[in-house]
């Protein structure tokens, strides 16, 4: 949470100055609960998200290697399957990363 809230500083008024003292302005403002704001939105976007990465770099690297084993892949193969399983998973968790960002962005 801490250095998001850096991340989405308005530029030329910083507030922070690291993302240490930042961590320590949200615990005296809003305690543990402010500090882990959006922790439980954080795991429903990834626990979806690396399973649809896992299932899909599975499936396109059995695809690709046919009937030999996948640890004989290329290089390229494997770059393939797994940027390929990238873009799938994004696709899967990014509605509730969209989701978690404005959960976060808020102040209370």
């Amino acid at each position: 949470m801490t250095i998001f809230v850096v991340q989405i500083q308005p530029a030329g008024k910083a507030g922070y100055r690291n993302p240490l003292h930042c961590l320590r302005a949200v615990f005296r403002q809003e305690g543990w609960r402010g500090v882990f704001r959006g922790q439980l939105i954080t795991v429903y976007r990834e626990v979806p998200g690396f399973g649809t990465y896992f299932l899909a770099y599975e499936s396109i690297a059995r695809l690709l290697a046919g009937k030999e084993s996948t640890k004989n892949l290329s290089t390229v193969s494997v770059l393939f399957a797994g940027g390929s399983a990238g873009c799938i998973s994004w696709i899967v968790s990014y509605p509730s990363d969209v989701l978690k960002s404005r959960l976060q962005a808020t102040n209370k």
